[in-house]
C-alpha cells in the first residue's frame, strides 16, 4: 500500500520517481510543482469546471475528476506515495464569515475526504494547504480535530504557516501541513523541518508590465483602459472605512513593495482588491527590482504620505491577470481562463512555495534526489551548519529550493528583471 510505480529520480523518463493524487486540485498548483520534482499525477479531481479546464489546459489536457465526494469506489483509486490538496479555506478564512466545519455549503467537511483517501490508500506523505484563519479558528479546536485525525490514520503531522512572500512579490501567508506515514524509516526519529526561505525582498515592480504603451511586456491602450478603475469604483474604494484606515492596503503606493493577498474575490468585491498606478514607473525609476534592505524604518513617512497620494492620483488600475499569474509564480507559458482568472489565482497554492517544502518532504518518505550533474539551473550555495538550525542542508531541502528557484525565473518578465533575479538567486546563501 501506498508504494508508487517505481523508485528513482526526477531524471527517469520512463517511470515516475513518485506518484501523486491531487484533491480540491483547482487550476493545478500543486502539480505545477510536483510533476518537476518527477512525480505523475494517478488522480486530480477538482469540481469548478473553469478550473477544470484551466487544469486541462495547462497539464496535457488531463480533465481532472469531478467532485471528490462523489469518488465512490475507493478501491479503484490508484496506489500513490503523496496524497495533496488545498481543501476549501473559505470556512476558515478570516474574509468570510469562519463557519468552519458548519460551513452552510458544506466546504468544511470536505477535509474529510482526505481523512477517507488516506485512511484507505495509505500514502506515504500528505501535503495540505490552507488559509492562516485556520490556526485560530474556534479557539484551535478546528485545527486539533484535523490534525488528531489525520494521527488516527497513522501519519506523524507537523504544521507551519509559510510566507510567499518571502520569495515572491505578493504577501501571502498559508498554512502548511505535511503529514509521514509513521511506519516508514526515520518518521518516528524527528519531524518534519519545514523549509526557511530566504527573503529575497521582491516587490511588485518586478512583475508589473511596463507602463509604456509599447515595447517588452508593455499593456496595450485597449487592455489598460480595460484594467483602469472609473471614477465611480475609485469613488466607491476611496469610501470605504477600511480604505481609510488602511489606504495601503488598496493602493499600492510604492511597486517596491510586495502586493497585499492576491484574494479570489479580487475584482468581485473592491473591498478585496488592491490597485497599482496605471503610470507607476513613468518617471524612469530605474531600481533595481528587489528590495535589497528593510524599509520598514520608512513606513513611518510613507503612511503620512499615503492620504495625500491616494487624493492626488486619480489613475489606478487592477493588476493583469498575466500580472496576477506572476504574482502566484505560475509560469509565462502558463495559459489563462478567460472566465474568471482572478477568482482561479486567489484560490491556487504557489508552485514555487510547493517546490520548496516538496523536495525535502520527498526525501523524508525515500525519494533521492537527482544527481547534480543531472540540474541545469546552479543549486544554491549551502551555508556551513549554524547555532540556530543545529545542521546544514540535507540534498533533499536543496533540490526542492533548486526547483522553487527555476519556477522563480519562469514566473518572471522575459527581459531585464528576469536577468536581475537570476542574480540575485544565484548570490543566495541557503541557510
Amino acid at each position: 500500500e501506498g508504494e508508487g510505480e517505481g523508485e528513482g529520480n526526477a531524471a527517469s523518463s520512463d517511470r515516475p520517481a513518485f506518484t501523486y493524487v491531487e484533491l480540491f486540485a483547482g487550476v493545478g498548483g500543486f502539480r505545477a510543482a510536483l510533476d518537476r520534482l518527477g512525480g505523475r499525477c494517478v488522480l486530480a479531481s477538482e469540481v469548478d469546471p473553469f478550473a477544470r479546464s484551466s487544469y486541462a489546459s495547462n497539464h496535457g489536457g488531463d480533465v481532472p475528476a469531478g467532485d471528490a465526494t462523489r469518488l465512490h469506489g475507493i478501491d479503484h483509486v490508484p496506489p500513490h506515495d503523496v496524497l495533496c490538496g488545498g481543501f476549501p479555506c473559505q470556512p476558515f478564512s478570516s474574509s468570510g464569515r469562519r463557519e468552519g466545519f458548519d460551513d452552510s455549503e458544506g466546504r468544511g467537511t470536505m477535509f474529510l475526504e482526505i481523512v477517507r483517501m488516506a485512511r484507505a490508500r495509505r500514502p506515504k506523505a500528505l501535503l495540505l494547504e490552507n488559509v492562516r484563519g485556520l490556526l485560530t479558528h474556534d479557539g484551535g479546536r478546528t485545527l486539533r480535530i484535523i490534525e488528531g485525525e489525520l494521527e488516527g490514520c497513522g501519519y506523524r503531522v507537523s504544521r507551519s504557516v509559510v510566507d510567499a512572500g518571502d520569495i515572491l512579490p505578493q504577501e501571502r501567508r498559508r498554512l502548511f501541513i505535511v503529514g509521514l506515514r509513521e511506519d516508514l524509516p526515520g518518521v518516528s526519529d524527528e519531524p518534519f523541518r519545514f523549509p526557511s526561505l530566504p527573503r529575497l525582498g521582491r516587490g511588485a515592480r518586478d512583475v508589473l508590465h511596463r507602463a509604456s504603451r509599447s515595447g517588452p511586456d508593455s499593456l496595450p491602450a485597449e487592455a489598460i483602459e480595460a484594467l483602469r478603475l472609473s471614477p465611480r469604483q475609485l469613488d466607491k474604494v476611496r469610501s470605504q472605512s477600511y480604505t481609510k484606515r488602511f489606504p495601503e492596503a488598496r493602493f499600492l503606493f510604492d511597486p517596491a513593495l510586495p502586493s497585499k493577498t492576491l484574494q479570489s474575490s479580487y475584482t468581485k468585491y473592491m473591498v478585496g482588491s488592491q490597485f497599482v498606478r496605471v503610470d507607476y514607473d513613468k518617471d524612469g525609476d530605474s531600481s533595481p527590482p528587489s528590495r535589497r534592505e528593510d524599509d520598514d524604518e520608512n513606513d513611518d513617512d510613507d503612511d503620512n504620505n499615503n492620504s495625500a497620494a491616494m487624493a492626488d492620483d486619480d489613475d489606478w488600475r487592477r493588476f493583469s491577470p498575466r500580472e496576477a499569474a506572476r504574482l502566484m509564480g505560475f509560469p509565462e507559458s502558463w495559459t489563462l481562463c478567460r472566465r474568471r482568472p482572478y477568482h482561479l489565482l486567489g484560490n491556487a497554492v504557489a508552485p514555487p512555495v510547493v517546490a520548496a517544502i516538496a523536495g525535502p518532504m520527498l526525501g523524508r518518505i525515500g525519494i533521492p534526489a537527482p544527481p547534480d550533474d543531472l540540474l541545469d539551473f546552479g543549486r544554491a550555495r549551502e551555508c556551513p551548519a549554524d547555532d540556530d538550525r543545529g545542521e546544514s542542508r540535507t540534498p533533499a531541502e536543496l533540490w526542492g529550493w533548486h526547483l522553487a528557484k527555476q519556477l522563480l525565473v519562469e514566473a518572471s518578465p522575459d527581459d531585464s528583471r528576469r536577468d536581475e533575479l537570476v542574480a540575485l538567486l544565484e548570490s543566495q546563501v541557503y541557510i
